[in-house]
């Protein structure tokens, strides 16, 4: 016979047993709660809000429309949080 003919057939998993890792755990994360998230402060914004601008100015000179929008969108982004932020503190 040629080679690899002699493959071992795989058993299917029986349903509902879940991928478990050398230690008996789980490998899937847990769902997320959402609790953790924390937006980002005000200085934060503003400084990725620059970044993301110089990096789409950049792309503009280069011509590479795609990358600029992105960094255009991901600019916005940062803007409309800056401006949460700001209606949000005290």
């Amino acid at each position: 016979m040629a080679n690899g003919a002699f493959r071992t057939a795989r058993r299917p998993r029986p349903n509902g047993s879940k991928s478990r890792s050398s230690d008996g755990r789980s490998n899937r994360s847990t769902p997320s709660t959402g609790s953790e998230y924390r937006p980002p402060s005000l200085p934060e914004s503003k400084r990725s809000y620059e970044q993301s601008m110089s990096l789409a100015q950049a792309a503009a000179v280069t011509g590479d429309v795609i990358e600029t929008e992105m960094h255009y969108q991901r600019a916005e982004h940062f803007l409309r949080l800056m401006r949460e932020n700001s209606n949000a503190a005290p």
